[in-house]
């Protein structure tokens, strides 16, 4: 691995991909850094597998290099593409689908066919302004390499590189919650007795065994129909530090098994 970086990006994810291809296909020896084993952030290992969105209004007002490989991702795996125009559709209608494997293995491509210098299993340890250069610790299984770069792009999704360069993170009081990807099944809805289990959900909410938005404000009955999916909601979380991402990690857990 280079010591000297003309560009270093934190985060593999669907923003810090197509910012090292773009800069290593202009010439910059970058250097890519994720903490996960495979590319594409939470599309790939977090089980959300649906990029989007692309368009707005029947109209594509995002493409080049994100949109390039979530297009060729679909092809391979013989995914059709939405109706696009179909803008009157709910938004995951739109999402384009992909087959995370598949998705990870074009971004692996893409990123090691532009020339820059990939580390998995790699995470951002400190950072430094020096003159008129960044220094870069980062950690790996062999850990702590410093490196030095001209430009470094905070793709974290968490503002991390910011954090630790003595930046400020602004988050609004009232954010996202966070989701857990599970699917449910060995029943049959149309079989379960759904008023029961709706009385039963506003029970538990009522006692504060469960939260409201825990089921991303879908009813239990639709809940059940998807079978799960991105409908499991983990509310007040703060993915500043690993002390309450992991928080968050543990409430996501422990409400899967009150669902269960």
């Amino acid at each position: 691995m280079y010591d000297s970086y003309d560009v270093v990006v934190v985060g593999g994810g669907p923003a810090g991909c197509p910012a090292a291809i773009q800069a290593a296909k202009l010439g910059a020896r970058t250097l890519l850094v994720e903490k996960n084993g495979a590319l594409g952030g939470t599309t790939t290992v977090a089980g959300v597998a649906l990029p989007g969105l692309f368009h707005a209004w029947g109209v594509q007002v995002i493409g080049g290099i994100g949109w390039d490989v979530v297009r060729r991702s679909a092809a391979v795996a013989g995914v059709a593409l939405p109706d696009f125009s179909r803008w009157d559709l709910p938004h995951y209608r739109l999402q384009v689908p992909v087959v995370p494997a598949i998705y990870a293995a074009l971004l692996d491509q893409a990123v090691t066919e532009a020339g820059v210098v990939l580390r998995l299993h790699t995470m951002l340890a400190g950072v430094e302004r020096r003159g008129d250069r960044w220094t870069v610790t980062v950690c790996g299984k062999e850990g702590l390499r410093t490196v030095t770069a001209g430009a470094l792009v905070d793709a974290t999704g968490d503002a991390d590189v910011v954090a630790l360069a003595g930046g400020d993170r602004i988050t609004h009081p009232q954010r996202q919650p966070g989701t857990v990807m599970v699917r449910f099944g060995g029943y049959s809805s149309a079989a379960l007795d759904h008023e029961a289990l709706e009385e039963a959900h506003a029970d538990a909410v009522a006692r504060g065994e469960l939260h409201h938005a825990e089921l991303a404000h879908k009813s239990v009955r639709e809940f059940l129909r998807t079978g799960g999916a991105n409908a499991i909601h983990v509310v007040g979380v703060d993915g500043g530090t690993s002390e309450s991402r992991t928080a968050a990690e543990l409430a996501g857990r422990r409400t899967v098994l009150r669902i269960y």
